[in-house]
């Protein structure tokens, strides 16, 4: 899996480093400010088999590094600049050795049943930090034109032979009642234009309302390649102010 930095103010593309093994994207969170990357990921391999880390996209280099060892929980939440929220169990808490936590940001669990579940609780969490709510499926207005709804129906999970989630996302006008589907897709969601952004079949598209959707990126055949990260992808950012 490849992490890449995306400007979606200008449709820039930094590619960053890639992970021979998987990370549990509904499990990862972007500080507010998208300077650090919290993300579980696994290769269930020694010496860890699965963990949770900070990094600095698009670089998946830990800063720090919390051992899991198992699949459940997993991964966090920030609740602000400088604090997160660990879903891991109270006794998995201890970060791996030669890793440290600057005294900035501040550690703490992921609510009473920190490090239960998978993907659930937490990824419903973050969607509903985000501005989410629950429909017929999860839905999300518009932040330009409340009129427009985006929805995103899951239609099935752990079939043989698909993507774990099989997601098929539309947008609403409630206004008129048109509906306007985009099919079977892997992603999607507003920018703070307006306009409707998403990915399927390994591209991504926007989409300007009451235009057709333009792809912006194709990544269907992007292959792993070694990466070092820069030498700023290995220290914290500096303290930060409030």
């Amino acid at each position: 899996m490849l992490l890449i930095h995306w400007r979606t103010d200008t449709d820039e593309f930094e590619e960053g480093q890639w992970l021979k093994g998987r990370i549990y994207e509904r499990r990862c969170d972007l500080s507010p400010d998208g300077s650090l990357l919290v993300y579980f990921a696994a290769t269930h391999k020694k010496p860890f088999g699965t963990w949770t880390a900070i990094s600095k996209p698009p670089f998946l280099t830990a800063l720090a590094l919390w051992p899991k060892g198992d699949a459940w929980g997993g991964g966090g939440l920030f609740e602000s600049k400088d604090s997160l929220l660990l879903n891991h169990w109270p006794n998995q808490f201890e970060l791996a050795p030669d890793f440290k936590v600057p005294g900035w940001l501040r550690i703490s669990p992921l609510g009473r049943h920190t490090g239960w579940g998978e993907d659930e609780p937490i990824w419903s969490m973050r969607l509903l930090r985000d501005g989410w709510t629950r429909g017929d499926g999860w839905e999300r207005r518009n932040p330009r034109n409340p009129d427009l709804l985006l929805r995103m129906l899951i239609l099935r999970i752990a079939e043989r032979g698909e993507p774990w989630y099989v997601i098929e996302h539309e947008l609403v006008d409630t206004t008129s009642g048109a509906v306007q589907s985009l099919g079977r897709s892997d992603w999607a969601d507003w920018d703070r234009s307006g306009d409707l952004l998403f990915a399927k079949e390994g591209k991504i598209f926007r989409l300007p309302h009451g235009n057709e959707p333009r792809q912006i990126a194709d990544l269907s055949e992007m292959t792993f390649e070694p990466r070092e990260p820069a030498a700023s992808a290995k220290t914290w950012p500096e303290p930060l102010t409030k």
